[in-house]
């Protein structure tokens, strides 16, 4: 069969459900793009007129304002490379490790292999018997606030931690 004859083949309904997902699909694309922070923006390789649209987009208020900019937006993804600038956005918001990177782990950094042994004895014993001249307050303080710690904190409290360690 040719290209003409699947056309053909093709219902208006069918044709019309495809057009209308490709539309919804540009505008949560749009929506997406015109949220992203100006230098997020500027991170992906758009057309000079997709990127005015944005920068104008990113001034209007909410309502038809901005939605009547939305649809500019829609327009000019329609006339680039949609599925170039899903890639990159993909790229953007989903970052993936560079697995080519040497790993660090804890047995690379002895302090934070101890700010693990400490968190899992919940004590601070065992590193006083080794460095008796370390701030035992400071040290029981710190280990606390990290077993406390709200998940967004964790990071934070597990370097003060291991920079109080690295000090000793």
């Amino acid at each position: 069969m040719t290209d003409t004859e699947d056309e053909d083949l093709r219902s208006r309904t069918d044709a019309r459900l495809e057009r209308r997902s490709e539309e919804e699909r540009m505008a949560r694309l749009a929506k997406t793009l015109v949220g992203l922070s100006p230098k997020q923006q500027r991170r992906l390789d758009l057309d000079d007129g997709l990127a005015e649209a944005l920068e104008e987009a990113a001034r209007m208020p909410n309502g038809r304002a901005l939605a009547r900019q939305l649809r500019i937006v829609r327009r000019h993804l329609r006339d680039g490379d949609v599925d170039a600038v899903e890639r990159d956005l993909d790229r953007l918001l989903n970052p993936q490790p560079n697995l080519d990177a040497p790993k660090k782990t804890a047995a690379a950094d002895p302090m934070t292999a101890w700010a693990e042994r400490l968190l899992e004895e919940g004590s601070v014993e065992s590193f006083m018997e080794e460095h008796p001249e370390a701030d035992r307050q400071r040290l029981r303080t710190l280990l606390r606030n990290l077993s406390k710690a709200k998940p967004k904190a964790v990071a934070k409290a597990k370097r003060a931690l291991v920079a109080a360690l690295r000090e000793q």
